[in-house]
């Protein structure tokens, strides 16, 4: 949720610092939910699905599509393949963890992938 992420940004007082920002995230997100969701302003109640938008999959992300399209493309790297589809795995369960209000599970998103350069990469 927006709220926490910012809250956990914070200072080590855990105090929010700008609270302007913080409202303009909850207005973006009944906006956003306004869209999404076609409900009128007077009759919108936000529910978590409001605030966490709809869920990681290639279908609801285009930009997430074309992106395990291309990497579909590459030859090779498998395990960089696989790596990458549990992240968006563990995303998606992720976002219903949060739907359900659960807590989420956290994953570090830096990976170091070793080889040598040009043994099984090819970009096609």
């Amino acid at each position: 949720m927006p709220l926490r992420h910012d809250w956990r940004a914070g200072s080590d007082a855990g105090v929010l610092e700008n609270a302007r920002e913080v409202r303009r995230l909850f207005e973006a997100t009944v906006s956003r939910a306004k869209l999404d969701y076609g409900v009128e302003a007077d009759s919108l109640t936000l529910k978590v699905k409001h605030v966490l938008g709809k869920e990681p999959t290639p279908e609801n992300i285009p930009e997430l599509a074309m992106a395990l399209e291309e990497l579909d493309r590459c030859v090779g790297i498998p395990h960089v393949k696989n790596v990458i589809k549990e992240i968006v795995v563990h995303s998606q369960e992720n976002y219903r963890r949060e739907l359900r209000g659960d807590p989420v599970i956290h994953l570090a998103l830096h990976r170091l992938f070793l080889g040598n350069p040009g043994m099984s990469v090819s970009w096609g």
